[in-house]
């Protein structure tokens, strides 16, 4: 934002509240002045504001961030709360401890937004009730806080006549200079540091893609994505990982990817789901005994970290598991795109359930629903499922909800969300799976969400990666060799196929090795993904299409070396950390 637009937006505030003071309430001054001037005239963005977060003493009305660290704590207040501060016209800065302590009400809030920044280790905070702002240092180091300074600004109009000034301090693009040592840091200079990357010409410049790229671009993303869609169901079959011991690995790689069963899964009787080929073990079983044992409809929860595969499972168990089950109708509704407001919840749950029935179902009992007349208008979902699911279990269907995802929202709307799902299983007689993370499961039975109901808990490990990525690399392989595919392609394209199959073996016995390059890999992704084999994934994508990834290199050292060429450790991490550029730059904003 330029500073200009940054005035005008200002002005358009002043225009409203800057005449004469408007005593607003706290929550008023928030929303109406404060921000707006944080958002419209200091060009922060929504993911740079954290409010109300819990802090050890108490709750922050404002965290801003940078990088995901907090630069600035602000205390609000309601503009009726006036300070008598000192009116002048020589200065702005005092010493925190000075004359601004004899202001009772000021130097309690000074207070308090100086205990928050000590609880989360950040320098700088702010007083700010609408109208006058008090911006000063709350951790100063060898001497008390109290000898640290502050910049005050009297009121909107004494902004308005200071902006930039103002901007200066205050500004994103400010802040992430070190502008508020400048300003607030009386006895130091700013550290400047000179980065390599400002020297170079054109420090976005970009290689081409690898040369394969074209061609391996939509492989990677039929086959080293998620395989929740209908088309990818073959590769669902054929890559998906049901052994989840580990047992595989060396001793000395067992570790890296061994996603242990929680420590509270003894207290809350949650018991590991140990899959075979064919089976999914206790899961499967419960689920087929309450689907057609209960006519009521029941409740089960699956546990599981970010990235081990729930949405995965849960799709592999319908569509394969049970696909014999012809009676049995499963939604899957995936709460990522779901609204956040409460009030909309239950009309975005009926409406996928409705969407999914057009997708899969409706064609096939078409016949069987002219035939006994069911004309239900579609405009109100809630009543069209309803009537539908009641026809249905008359004739033996049995129903199976799947909620995704519900812990991309907060707490609050997971708990709402849990209520919601309990009242659809009775009402539609189904059997719901609602997949959850562990900790978000652990809160909401603390809190007595969970713990009101006896519900049977499931626990899912993430899968082996080296296992994952080598079935898929087998599955690649296969694919591209295809008789059918070869036979339809001309020579150019029958060699292109056969580089892809050579660079798909070369990774493949690249990462089967026991060596110091094989190990230091798998360790980085374990390190960075953290047990989620979707992050894990999407880095090996990266490394399969960058541009730094030397593909006349591995195949004249593989040719060479008797196709037995390892990939080594630091190719791979500079294939993933640049991508297609050239050079390392980050944006200023991220």
């Amino acid at each position: 934002m330029r500073p200009d637009d940054a005035f005008q937006n200002f002005l358009s505030i002043y225009e409203k509240y800057g005449g004469k003071v408007v005593s607003f309430n706290e929550a008023d001054t928030r929303a109406k002045i404060i921000d707006s001037i944080l958002k419209d005239c200091l060009d922060w963005s929504e993911d740079d504001i954290r409010r109300e977060d819990h802090v050890d003493t108490g709750y922050t009305d404002y965290q801003v961030l940078i990088n995901k660290i907090c630069y600035l704590v602000i205390e609000a207040k309601k503009s009726g709360e006036y300070f008598e501060l000192p009116q002048t016209t020589t200065g702005r800065t005092y010493k925190v401890g000075g004359v601004l302590f004899k202001i009772e009400n000021l130097v309690k809030a000074l207070k308090q937004v100086r205990n928050y920044c000590n609880d989360i280790g950040c320098k700088y905070a702010a007083v700010f009730n609408g109208y006058q702002l008090v911006v000063f240092s709350a951790i100063t180091i060898g001497k008390p806080w109290t000898d640290g300074y502050c910049t005050v600004f009297n009121s909107l109009e004494d902004i308005r006549d200071n902006f930039t000034l103002f901007w200066n301090i205050l500004a994103s693009e400010n802040v992430r200079k070190g502008c508020l040592i400048k300003y607030l840091e009386k006895s130091k200079r700013d550290l400047l540091f000179e980065k390599k990357i400002m020297t170079i010409h054109y420090p976005d410049q970009t290689w081409a893609r690898n040369e394969l790229y074209t061609y391996v671009q939509p492989i990677s993303d039929y086959i080293f994505s998620e395989m929740l869609d209908e088309d990818r169901t073959e590769v669902l079959k054929k890559c998906y990982v049901f052994d989840r011991s580990n047992t595989e690995l060396t001793t000395e790689l067992e570790g890296y990817f061994k996603d242990k069963m929680p420590h509270f899964t003894e207290t809350y009787k949650i018991k590991e789901i140990v899959e075979k080929e064919a089976k999914a073990g206790a899961f499967e079983k419960e689920l087929r005994r309450r689907v057609y044992d209960s006519k009521l409809g029941s409740l089960i929860v699956l546990l599981g970290g970010i990235g081990c595969g729930k949405s995965t499972f849960l799709h592999r168990f319908f569509k394969i598991l049970l696909a014999d089950y012809e009676n049995l109708f499963w939604f899957y509704i995936d709460f990522r795109s779901a609204p956040a407001e409460e009030i909309k919840m239950e009309d975005f749950t009926y409406r996928e359930i409705l969407n999914e029935w057009g997708k899969k179902y409706e064609y096939r009992l078409s016949s069987f629903l002219d035939r006994v007349g069911f004309s239900v208008p579609r405009d109100n979902p809630k009543e069209y499922i309803l009537k539908l699911i009641n026809l249905l279990s008359l004739e033996k269907f049995s129903i199976s909800l799947i909620i995704d995802n519900v812990d991309r929202h907060d707490v609050y709307f997971q708990e709402k969300l849990f209520i919601l799902a309990n009242n659809m299983t009775k009402l539609l007689g189904a059997v719901t799976i609602v997949a959850l993370r562990e900790e978000t499961f652990l809160s909401s039975t603390r809190t007595g969400v969970f713990d009101a109901y006896d519900i049977p808990k499931f626990h899912l490990s993430s899968p082996n990666f080296l296992s994952m990525i080598r079935k898929r690399i087998e599955f690649t392989i296969n694919y591209v060799s295809d008789e059918k595919v070869r036979e339809s392609l001309d020579a150019a394209k029958s060699a292109i196929s056969q580089d892809i199959i050579r660079y798909f073996r070369i990774i493949d016995h690249s990462l089967r090795k026991e060596n110091d390059q094989s190990r230091r890999i798998v360790y980085f992704i374990d390190s960075i993904s953290v047990g989620n084999m979707r992050e894990g994934l999407r880095m090996f994508k990266s490394f399969i299409i960058s541009g730094n990834t030397n593909m006349k290199e591995i195949f004249d050292k593989s040719e060479r070396q008797g196709d037995v060429y390892q990939i080594a450790y630091h190719q791979f991490i500079k294939s993933i950390i640049l991508g297609e550029h050239r050079y390392y730059i980050t944006n200023a904003k991220t």
